[in-house]
């Protein structure tokens, strides 16, 4: 992996022209869901569970495409295996103790599901994702998902587990909201005891109204908790000492979001990210339980803004770390036996990165996840003792060589205004990278961004002969405060899109894109991005591609206001958009353009999308069939925001393929 800058008008990029390479891997290679999605080393150290995912296979249409296995290391047996609940899709898994291991699922519904059967004729409610924890029991090889119960099946989201706790073998703690969902019964967050075996669980602690989030030591005692205040945008951290509650620390932020608590660091602190601490963004701190003096962590180097969070030790219950992302991910440990561990890896790693994913009580196994320069990345067990690293698994089997991959760049260039925007550049392996038909592809969020990692999407893309722009325009996360914040109100003709059509023209004045042959891409937000190109600018692109995206952000704006306009989620929406000036969010509404269109169209979403709704693109489609635009769309049944199945992530991928080759002509070849 290598850096480049792209400054002023000028910039190099090395490029090693190779001879004919075979065909590259299918779409189903990049498209399935990674081979180990998830993993975790056990207490004792002598297993993994690993979430494990498979290709799609067109002969084998309706064949589970993930499931849980559980693997002897030294033996390399599987000892156990679980298919996820049907219509459910497995999201992560864990350990409980070296009896139980726990996993994540999750299944779309509607809001009107967990009210009492009495009620839903009245009301359906909106989409939503509903998130479960289920314990699979190593002794008798039976499963169980924690808390179904009518007081608690209220929550989207059941999956706030700690375990294992001290003194109380066979139980964990879970916070989430208790009481049942009725018309005169509003749900409170808990801190519930619940039972690994039989799933029940009960309250030990109820909080107030205002109640978001608990702190639990080892022992399962709560230690702190946060107030808000919506209204007010005001939250206070209460600490707990002999079982009694005291407020050490009181503040008005940014829409009201508190900090995070995220565990005790060993000195007793707590560890916590202040999201909007002096204007910056995700400081760490330790704040004392008794006075609520907050101070940076000492020791921890500077992250140049990016986005950090505490690393925890699972069966101590500790903060041992830090982990945050600066073009590739970085961990730095406190502790000082697994910062020896990290730095040895770090050696195994030159060419690219390796995080310590997670450790045996004894810390003689670690478990890896590592990526080269020439993979996609893969997870391996270490022993620190005898510096044995052995390879677990690869995500992403197939892909394998360096033109499956393509010619990954870290790059800067200069906007319009003079700001250098840093970007990712994929070129395809071994082309020249002379007038190359280029896909922008726009991350979503958009408070987000993207980084260095192993990417399926600009890795197919590259592999069929396509240069790939990644940009992280300003509102993009990982840059500090001020980047995030110049991006707001910055939707459809601001920054946000001015910076990622900056990034295409520095390409084209240096002679690597063809300006003719240049396709606007994007999921989610960057979806808006893409058909704000097609509508707004169209005359800059061949074509443009939206996935599960946004056309119509107005409307957007009023579903998060429907839950009231001073909650955090209709406050964050409306600073993003530009909420207070309407009639310029209309300006750069998609919808409300659509016969300006004059290129290709592709527009795909997922019928069970909980974020951005399928009707965003199912209206957007009629309005350019109205206009007479070149549009095609597609309905990917069954399947929800993030791409979670390998059949419909396959799909479009091989839709794209198609699009592509047919708006822009055919790509670069060796």
């Amino acid at each position: 992996m290598r850096t480049a800058q792209l400054v002023t008008a000028v910039f190099t990029l090395a490029c090693a022209l190779s001879a004919r390479a075979a065909a590259p891997p299918p779409a189903e290679a990049y498209g399935r869901l990674p081979a180990i999605a998830d993993v975790a080393l056990s207490p004792d150290g002598k297993r993994v569970v690993i979430s494990v995912g498979y290709e799609f296979r067109a002969a084998e249409p309706d064949r589970e495409l993930t499931s849980l296995s559980i693997i002897n290391i030294d033996t390399g047996k599987v000892e156990k295996t679980l298919a996820p609940p049907p219509d459910n899709t497995l999201r992560g898994v864990g350990w409980a103790d070296d009896k139980r291991a726990y996993y994540f699922v999750s299944s779309t519904g509607h809001t009107g599901d967990v009210i009492p059967p009495q009620m839903r004729a009245m009301y359906r409610g909106a989409r939503v994702e509903f998130w479960r924890t289920g314990v699979l029991s190593l002794e008798t090889g039976t499963s169980i998902l924690l808390m179904e119960g009518s007081r608690t099946r209220g929550n989207y989201a059941l999956t706030n587990l700690q375990v294992p706790i001290e003194g109380d073998p066979g139980f964990g703690r879970m916070i989430a909201w208790g009481g049942a969902i009725t018309l005169n019964n509003v749900a409170k967050l808990s801190v519930y005891r619940v039972n690994l075996e039989t799933g029940k669980g009960s309250a030990e602690e109820v909080g107030a109204m205002q109640t978001r989030g608990f702190m639990l030591d080892e022992k399962g005692a709560t230690v702190a908790r946060v107030d808000i205040n919506d209204d007010k945008n005001r939250w206070r951290l209460y600490t707990y000492e002999g079982g009694k509650d005291r407020m050490v620390l009181e503040k008005v932020s940014e829409m009201g979001v508190p900090l995070s608590m995220y565990g005790l660091l060993d000195d007793g602190r707590i560890a916590a990210v202040d999201p909007h601490e002096e204007g910056r963004r995700d400081v760490l701190l330790a704040i004392d339980r008794k006075t609520g003096e907050a101070t940076p962590v000492v020791g921890l180097q500077d992250t140049h803004g990016s986005d950090v969070r505490p690393l925890e030790d699972p069966w101590r219950q500790r903060v041992v770390g830090a982990q945050w992302t600066d073009n590739l991910p970085k961990q730095q440990f406190f502790d000082a036996e697994l910062a020896k561990i990290g730095t040895a890896l770090q050696d195994l790693f030159k060419d690219g990165y390796a995080l310590l994913s997670s450790w045996s009580l004894d810390r003689k196994r670690v478990l890896v996840f590592g990526e080269h320069a020439t993979d996609a990345g893969a997870y391996y067990i270490y022993e620190p003792e005898s510096k044995r690293l052995r390879m677990l698994g690869k995500r992403y089997p197939q892909v394998t060589a360096p033109e499956h991959l393509g010619d990954r760049q870290s790059i800067e260039y200069k906007a319009r205004d003079g700001k250098q925007i840093p970007a990712y550049l994929t070129l395809p392996a071994g082309v020249e990278p002379k007038k190359l038909p280029l896909v922008l592809l726009v991350h979503g969020g958009p408070h987000a961004r993207d980084d260095f990692t192993f990417n399926w999407w600009s890795s197919f893309l590259a592999s069929r002969g396509y240069a790939v722009l990644q940009v992280n325009y300003r509102g993009s996360t990982g840059y500090g405060y001020e980047w995030f914040d110049a991006g707001r109100k910055g939707w459809g003709d601001g920054v946000m899109q001015t910076d990622v059509e900056d990034g295409a023209n520095a390409l084209v004045k240096n002679g690597f894109v063809d300006a003719k042959r240049i396709c606007i891409m994007g999921g989610s937000y960057g979806g808006y991005a893409a058909l704000a190109g097609a509508t707004l600018t169209p005359d800059k692109y061949a074509c443009a591609v939206s996935v599960n995206g946004l056309s119509d952000p107005e409307d957007l704006l009023k579903d998060a206001q429907s839950g009231g306009g001073k909650s955090m989620g209709a406050e964050w929406w409306g600073k993003s958009m530009g909420g207070d000036d309407l009639d310029h969010l209309r300006k750069v509404s998609p919808i409300r353009h659509a016969d300006q269109v004059h290129i290709p169209v592709l527009l795909i979403h997922g019928v069970e999308d909980t974020v951005v709704p399928v009707e965003q693109s199912r209206a957007m489609n009629a309005k350019l069939q109205k206009a007479k635009a070149d549009v095609r769309y597609v309905e990917l049944k069954g399947d929800d925001h993030w791409l979670s199945s390998a059949s419909t992530r396959t799909q479009v991928l091989q839709e794209i393929e198609t699009f592509l080759g047919k708006a822009m002509g055919a790509a670069a070849s060796k």
